[in-house]
């Protein structure tokens, strides 16, 4: 093995030691709270998240606007900017009464949402709801074939040899482009390089790590 890749695993190896270490501690903690002060384990985990990542990319300090650039984001933002989008969608279309059931199960554990009236934006409402009815059934087309494909299908891919399960909608999509005439080479030819090196290196740790034993 080349000494460099052996000192860059080497490196990687003490990085994900002290990983291992830190997770280990940190559940230790969560566990230990769980015994002497009556917390969930599990629940103290996602508040560490929600305490640790809280800040993380907002925008001039608008929790609602996350800089798309940053690579560690606020884990809460996204379901209120999700909660806030899909109040004003619904209220452009005068069909914020899709809201109520929702709105009355949160009641139930002491959470209160009040939501202003707005007039709607389109001009008719009845008509705004039998388009989106008729939408509805096209939906349930596309949920059904996709299921379809993504099981059925994939998995004969995987029982012929020709793509693993998990790869065939992407296979698929390629083939899908190229048949319209589209131009995928570069794409293709990158997951190429991609699968020749993955394949490399699975290879010389195979037979490194193996001569070692």
């Amino acid at each position: 093995m080349d000494s460099q890749v052996q000192d860059l695993l080497n490196e990687t190896s003490i990085l994900d030691d002290e990983k291992k270490t830190a997770a280990k501690n940190m559940n230790g903690l969560a566990k230990d709270a769980e015994k002497s002060l009556n917390a969930c384990a599990a629940t103290m985990k996602k508040c560490k998240d929600y305490v640790f990542y809280k800040g993380k990319a907002w925008v001039n300090g608008d929790p609602l606007n996350l800089d798309k650039d940053e690579k560690v984001k606020d884990k809460l933002s996204p379901m209120f900017r999700k909660l806030r989008d899909t109040v004003i969608e619904l209220q452009s279309n005068g069909m914020i009464d899709v809201l109520k059931d929702y709105i009355s199960a949160l009641e139930g554990y002491g959470i209160h949402i009040t939501i202003d009236p707005k007039d709607p934006d389109v001009d008719n409402v009845d008509e705004v709801r039998n388009v989106i009815s008729s939408m509805c059934a096209y939906q349930q087309i596309i949920t059904e074939n996709s299921d379809i494909i993504g099981e059925e299908h994939a998995q004969q891919s995987e029982d012929l040899n020709f793509a693993p399960k998990t790869k065939y909608k992407e296979i698929f999509g390629f083939y899908s482009k190229k048949l319209k005439g589209k131009d995928v080479d570069d794409n293709i030819q990158d997951k190429v390089v991609f699968c020749e090196m993955y394949e490399t290196a699975l290879n010389i740790i195979n037979d490194e790590v193996t001569s070692e034993v």
